[in-house]
């Protein structure tokens, strides 16, 4: 693999932007990301390059925005040692939005954004609901997409546990499969102890995609 891999993936029911750096030299990067109309979720998340979350973040900055500059009010912040590392907004503003990922070097990381729009997800899974070569191509298009919310629940259950879960992670759990919220608990719930891949996975079994 490159020292440093950027790519940018249109699936059929969103998009996703994914950076690693692996090599140990300072990164000031910045990527104009274009949300499209009916994005019901938007999400960053921070990683090691192997898409576990990062134990040691300091130094590692990150953000999104409107290119406007105007926030949403509806959103998930989660920190790990003062450093932002999990990002969610609910339905956000459709157009272009900026991605910033700054380091100070030293420390090999991975950065996802992802635009999923869960109408065309649930579309997706009535148009291949087994798992032929074509389903099994969604289904890791859809681990893909999850994987920034799978990354906020790994790691809002391993710090504050799952008796302290934040209302907006699981909104935007319940969102995604569509589920009522004592549900949406109880599935973040089932995932304690599983990792972001399996956490993923099961994300996506929710919605049909695997």
């Amino acid at each position: 693999m490159a020292d440093r891999y950027f790519h940018r993936s249109d699936l059929p029911f969103g998009r996703v932007f994914e950076i690693q750096i692996v090599d140990n030299g300072p990164v000031d990067y910045r990527e104009i990301f274009e949300v499209p109309p009916g994005t019901d979720l938007f999400t960053l998340s921070v990683c090691d390059p192997e898409g576990n979350p990062l134990e040691h973040p300091d130094g590692i900055v990150v953000e999104m925005q409107p290119k406007d500059g105007t926030l949403p009010t509806d959103v998930y912040r989660a920190f790990h040692q003062n450093t932002l590392v999990s990002v969610i907004f609910i339905k956000p503003m459709p157009g272009k939005w900026v991605v910033t990922a700054k380091s100070r070097g030293g420390i090999p990381f991975a950065v996802n954004v992802s635009a999923i729009d869960i109408g065309r997800m649930r579309k997706e899974a009535d148009v291949t609901p087994d798992m032929n070569k074509w389903g099994r191509i969604k289904c890791g298009a859809c681990k893909t997409a999850t994987k920034g919310l799978a990354l906020a629940i790994v790691a809002a259950i391993g710090g504050a546990g799952a008796a302290a879960l934040p209302a907006s992670l699981l909104a935007a759990v319940g969102i995604l499969g569509s589920m009522a919220v004592v549900a949406a608990t109880a599935f973040v719930k089932s995932l304690i102890g599983d990792g972001v891949k399996v956490v993923s996975e099961k994300l996506c079994r929710a919605v049909r995609l695997c």
